[in-house]
């Protein structure tokens, strides 16, 4: 009778701290939503669509939609500045 011994060891050490790595996925996660916020804020500076097109200027139906003349930002607008001036308070306007 043939008998094989495979020696597995390492393997095994690698797959549980492998498993230790997986059981709190917070630290990845975490890290991709950082690098995606940090994505959308830079389309918003520099107004640059993903496929790299920059963004076409605002139609003026969209300027007149927003619900008071106080609220609109200034016609001919870029995005960046509307956007830096709602909520991004680390957005510096192009």
């Amino acid at each position: 009778m043939l008998t094989i011994t495979v020696d597995d060891s390492a393997f095994r050490s690698h797959m549980q701290e492998l498993q230790k790595r997986l059981d709190n996925l917070t630290p990845v996660l975490n890290d991709i939503g950082n690098r995606m916020e940090n994505a959308v804020r830079q389309r918003f500076a520099t107004r640059i669509d993903p496929s790299g097109a920059p963004w076409k200027p605002w139609e003026s139906s969209t300027l007149e939609s927003y619900p008071s003349p106080a609220s609109r930002p200034p016609r001919n607008t870029a995005p960046a500045t509307l956007a830096c001036s709602i909520a991004m308070a680390t957005c510096s306007a192009a």
